[in-house]
């Protein structure tokens, strides 16, 4: 996935444009203590990985839209502003 990332974001990185590829996962945890969100760099792709409680699906638009976890995608969201 990552090659295939990588050509996305050489697709978009054209004429100037420096563009960025960001893959986000859930990794399903069970206690709450261990909720978070980690942030790594692998071969110029930005990965985050939330450790969350709830799986974001179904009809539950909490669920399904992350509402759950709002405060992790904004940490997600805050820490790419600044990259």
């Amino acid at each position: 996935m990552i090659e295939h990332l990588n050509l996305l974001k050489s697709l978009y990185s054209k004429n100037n444009i420096n563009s960025e590829v960001i893959l986000f996962k859930q990794v399903i945890i069970k206690s709450e203590l261990n909720r978070k969100m980690n942030y790594s760099l692998y071969k110029n792709i930005h990965i985050f990985d939330f450790n969350t409680i709830s799986i974001w699906e179904g009809d539950n638009p909490e669920l399904l839209w992350a509402k759950c976890d709002d405060d992790l995608i904004t940490k997600m969201i805050d820490k790419i502003k600044h990259l």
